[in-house]
């Protein structure tokens, strides 16, 4: 559950719709992290590897309750309508999501990308990656992409450390750009209550 593990990539028209959700009890997690809606209706963090009806988006701000992930002092700019002494978010607290739209793209560095899904980094990304299927997964802790397992995505490109496409301008993958194309607002039978 790092922090900025995925994050949308802004370029052009890309940029994915933002929507607030209440933050769950239990929510911990922190932004950059894929989140869902509970079936009450509250913001929690995904399961390990989201399928298209176990994800909603990605988290803008820190669910982190209890301080167990990251200090307060990380986000001193955020503040929450409920929140306590200590700092953090509390039950209920609204939480920014940037949710997928057909045409949202976002990136992860390269070190969360994997092609066998065992590990983070167990390959260079290259151009010979772009148009595969690729799926979300929770690996040591970390959020990234990978190739196997649930595929509810693509990658659309990989950058260099120019943040230029690898594919026409060479150099090596430092980063990987993905759209995330099912997910709870379009999963069949799926319907989001934010209430």
């Amino acid at each position: 559950m790092g922090l900025n593990d995925i994050r949308p990539y802004k370029q052009g028209l890309s940029s994915p719709a933002m929507e607030s959700y209440p933050l769950a009890a239990a929510g911990n997690f922190v932004a950059g992290n894929p989140v869902r809606l509970s079936l009450a209706g509250f913001l929690i963090e995904c399961a390990d590897a989201p399928t298209a009806d176990n994800i909603l988006g990605i988290s803008q701000a820190s669910g982190d309750i209890d301080g167990s992930i990251l200090a307060a002092t990380i986000f001193p700019n955020i503040t929450y309508p409920t929140t306590g002494a200590d700092g953090f978010p509390n039950t209920g607290d609204m939480i920014p999501v940037a949710i997928p739209k057909s045409e949202t793209l976002w990136v992860v560095n390269a070190d969360r990308f994997s092609v066998a899904g065992a590990a983070f980094g167990d390959v260079v990304p290259t151009v010979a990656h772009v148009g595969q299927a690729c799926g979300i997964a929770l690996i040591a802790g970390n959020f990234g992409v990978e190739l196997v397992g649930v595929l509810i995505g693509r990658v659309h490109d990989v950058l260099n450390a120019d943040g230029k496409s690898v594919g026409s301008e060479g150099g090596t993958g430092v980063a990987v750009v993905f759209s995330i194309n099912a997910h709870q607002g379009t999963a069949t039978g799926t319907t989001v209550d934010p209430a």
